[in-house]
C-alpha cells in the first residue's frame, strides 16, 4: 500500500482517470487486495499546491447508490 500511495499517488496523481462514479473533480486508482478484492482509492489534486487529499478507500463490490463523498 506504501508504495501505491508513494509511487503511484504520490509522484503521478494525474496518471489515473477519473472516478466512473462520479467523474471530475475526483480520480481514482483501482487496485487488488487479494485474490478477489478490489478497491478504490479515491482523491483530489490540487495542481497548483502541488497537494493530493485522498478521500476515501471504497471497495468495488459495495453498492454505488452508498457513495457519499462530501461526509
Amino acid at each position: 500500500m506504501t508504495e501505491i500511495l508513494r509511487l503511484n499517488l504520490g509522484e503521478a496523481p494525474l496518471t489515473w482517470g477519473y472516478f466512473p462514479l462520479t467523474g471530475a473533480p475526483y480520480r481514482a486508482y483501482l487496485f487488488r487486495v487479494g485474490r478477489r478484492t478490489q478497491c478504490w482509492i479515491v482523491y483530489t489534486v490540487d495542481e497548483d499546491a502541488r497537494i493530493v487529499d485522498i478521500l476515501l478507500f471504497w471497495s468495488a463490490s459495495r453498492n454505488p447508490e452508498r457513495l457519499d463523498l462530501h461526509r
